[in-house]
């Protein structure tokens, strides 16, 4: 039986190196870019998700088009897939409607992460200088609708609230640092949360 778990998009990824008391430069920004949906594929190597192409716009969904297991076959990013998207409806229609962090119109990342497992959904190379302080900071949030949270609640095991682990590491792999999120609790009104 397919499993709705609570979703997460994330848009803005963004390292800052403290450069005194003071003050700070961002050294890498990830807003993903903009334009119409579905944005493009991630470069090979960011993301272990598989890239999600919907067969049609996402429409509302009438349980009537179910099959027995909850399935509809066109409109719904499934659990291991992520898009470009510019609305968190165009990943399903019975998610909250939410648009990117910074315009509201870009593009940002929504993901429908795989619950099997912990997995890597995003990874970016960037270079920082030597023996100086850095924030790693993220901004998501849970799209969830009200209806979609109650139908996970009252199903045994299909709600999962996302959670995070960040990580910085060396060119070797060593973790230099790390933080989680924590579960991302589920919002009427969605809001975009801020983690550093």
């Amino acid at each position: 039986m397919r499993r709705f778990i609570s979703s997460l998009l994330m848009i803005l990824i963004f390292c800052v190196v403290s450069m005194g008391a003071s003050h700070a430069q961002i050294i890498d920004l990830e807003s993903f870019g903009n334009g119409p949906f579905p944005g493009p594929e991630l470069p090979a190597g960011q993301t272990n998700q598989v890239y999600y192409v919907p067969d049609q716009p996402a429409i509302f969904v009438n349980p009537a088009q179910l099959d027995s297991n909850n399935i509809l076959s066109n409109g719904i990013l499934d659990d291991g897939e992520y898009v470009l998207a510019t609305d968190s409806q165009q990943g399903f229609v019975n998610w909250a409607s939410i648009g990117d962090n910074t315009t509201g119109t870009g593009y940002m990342m929504l993901i429908n992460a795989d619950d099997s497992a912990a997995s890597e959904f995003y990874r970016r190379r960037v270079t920082l200088t030597t023996n100086s302080n850095f924030d790693l900071i993220i901004h998501a949030v849970n799209v969830n609708s009200q209806g979609d949270f109650d139908f996970c609640t009252n199903n045994a095991g299909a709600l999962i609230l996302p959670n995070i682990r960040m990580q910085i590491q060396a060119p070797d792999g060593t973790v230099i640092g790390s933080a989680d999120t924590g579960d991302i609790a589920f919002n009427p009104t969605p809001e975009w949360q801020q983690f550093i």
